[in-house]
């Protein structure tokens, strides 16, 4: 799961790199984590257990590129 994550995040990177530039925290849930990256790309990941809860998601059409995997990661469709 790891090394499809990261394979996956770094995939993103080389080929939309404006993408990965400013970072905005993101309300959400106690024991979740989460962030805006560039305006196009959302990460979430729990703290604690294996599920992420709720959390604040900009407005836009988002996709979810892991959705077998118990962190988000959604981009801007």
């Amino acid at each position: 799961e790891k090394q499809h994550l990261v394979q996956t995040v770094l995939t993103l990177r080389r080929s939309h790199p404006d993408w990965f530039g400013s970072y905005r925290p993101l309300e959400a849930s106690d024991g979740s984590l989460a962030f805006c990256r560039g305006g196009q790309v959302v990460t979430a990941v729990p703290l604690r257990g294996d599920a992420v809860g709720t959390f604040e998601l900009p407005e836009g059409d988002w996709a979810d590129v892991l959705p077998d995997l118990p962190v988000r990661l959604l981009v801007r469709r």
